[in-house]
């Protein structure tokens, strides 16, 4: 489904840190003696941890981002801060949507997110899994009927959204239960009303099946999801159904931690591919990758590399390759663009682990790729993306929806009586 309202994310300024316990207080030691001196009534202290340092870049409509880097680098908690799933730490900096200002409880309503480890309900199957993200959170309704939409205001020049949940309660009829009428519904409203049931059912079967068939789902689709104990779908599938949960919300952005580790390189390369057709609808999808195949550098269409907290690349794929070769780093003919920047950029030496284990190497290495970074022309024309970013307007036709509370406990009820039925444990 093609979107006509694109949305471009861009941070300008954007640094995270949180406390530790300071290293020089009572207590703080590893020995326990020192540990038991310390008493109850002093007050803990603490330094700051920086995580992300002054991080500018923007991500764009249509397109595929991967973020990049060495573990403890930053690269999920970058992803969290801009999908608004953090909300501990200290945060400084910008962050916009098409021009707009933008909390982390907005953007949760713009943005759908893949978690690494997917939490579904094993009893479940795929089609029942996919389903319960249609009822619970059915996707934006067209309302143009309704006006303009209220959530907008001007603060400071630059239009902020506040954002409350839109419900569409509205839109739906309430449950009805068999055989009760509830108030002075006559049997020809009552009949109204089950016709109108079964035509939503019907929407929401017809768009389970269309998403089963496009992330290739049909022979799976009646199989219990599974989990370490009862076995189920294949590790691809269940990243598939995650994904595909997510895309029938028909959120304008899609965020993804890691969503191929784990699988093997046709599997990560078939969840790379379906990612690649989301973006191609207009969304704007940022993805966590570890370890990205070369058939699968190829589809990204650009690419973040965060080093020590530090943005050192972000541009199209296209000149990934030409960037550090500027630099003095060419990549082999025959080499993974992706594995030749850990092996030889990012880490000096790494054959013999030199460039890891030296601390002191690390950080000289990570100042020279940012002064380098700072003083290209790829990252001059990613703030000019900054600066004249998409200013297409937000309306509440793109935010997320979320099903009448009377809905939500209908199915909620009736999922958990398959749960219980088809739980071995629960049974005994």
């Amino acid at each position: 489904m093609e979107l006509n309202k694109p949305l471009q994310i861009s941070f300008e300024g954007l640094t995270y840190s949180v406390k530790i316990p300071a290293k020089h207080a009572v207590g703080s030691s590893g020995n326990p003696l020192l540990r038991a001196l310390k008493s109850p009534f002093t007050k803990p202290e603490f330094d700051d941890k920086v995580i992300l340092r002054q991080l500018n870049g923007s991500f764009r409509p249509g397109r595929v981002t991967a973020i990049l880097g060495p573990s403890g680098s930053g690269k999920t908690t970058l992803l969290n801060l801009l999908a608004g799933q953090i909300s501990t730490g200290t945060t400084s900096g910008n962050i916009w949507v098409n021009g707009r200002s933008i909390a982390g409880a907005s953007m949760r309503q713009l943005a759908g997110y893949v978690n690494q480890d997917d939490v579904i309900l094993p009893t479940m199957t795929v089609e029942e899994a996919i389903e319960m993200s249609i009822v619970l959170r059915p996707p934006p309704i067209a309302s143009q009927s309704r006006g303009p939409s209220p959530m907008a205001s001007v603060v400071g020049g630059r239009k902020a959204y506040d954002v409350v949940d839109v419900n569409i309660g509205d839109q739906l009829p309430p449950p009805v239960t068999a055989g009760k009428v509830e108030g002075s519904t006559t049997p020809k409203k009552q009949t109204a009303t089950a016709v109108r049931r079964a035509e939503i059912k019907a929407e929401h079967q017809a768009r389970c099946s269309h998403a089963i068939s496009l992330f290739g789902l049909d022979k799976c689709r009646a199989t219990a999801v599974g989990d370490s104990t009862s076995k189920g779908i294949s590790g691809g599938e269940k990243k598939r159904t995650a994904i595909a949960m997510e895309w029938v919300t028909e959120a304008p952005v899609l965020f993804l931690d890691e969503p191929t580790s784990g699988l093997d390189a046709h599997s990560a390369l078939m969840v790379a591919q379906q990612l690649k057709n989301i973006a191609d609808a207009g969304r704007t999808v940022v993805t966590v990758l570890h370890q990205p195949s070369s058939d699968m550098f190829e589809i990204i269409d650009d690419i973040l590399v965060l080093f020590e907290g530090r943005i050192v690349y972000l541009g199209e794929r296209a000149n990934f390759v030409g960037y550090f070769e500027r630099l003095g780093y060419p990549c082999g003919i025959y080499t993974n663009p992706a594995d030749h920047v850990f092996n030889a950029v990012l880490f000096e030496d790494a054959s013999t682990d030199k460039g890891m284990g030296d601390s002191r190497r690390v950080e000289q290495r990570a100042e020279y790729l940012l002064t380098a970074w700072k003083s290209s022309p790829e990252a001059a024309t990613m703030q000019a993306l900054i600066d004249n970013p998409e200013l297409t307007s937000i309306d509440e036709t793109q935010f997320r929806q979320i099903s009448p509370p009377l809905t939500q406990l209908e199915y909620l009820l009736k999922r958990g009586g398959r749960n219980a039925i088809r739980n071995k444990l629960v049974i005994k």
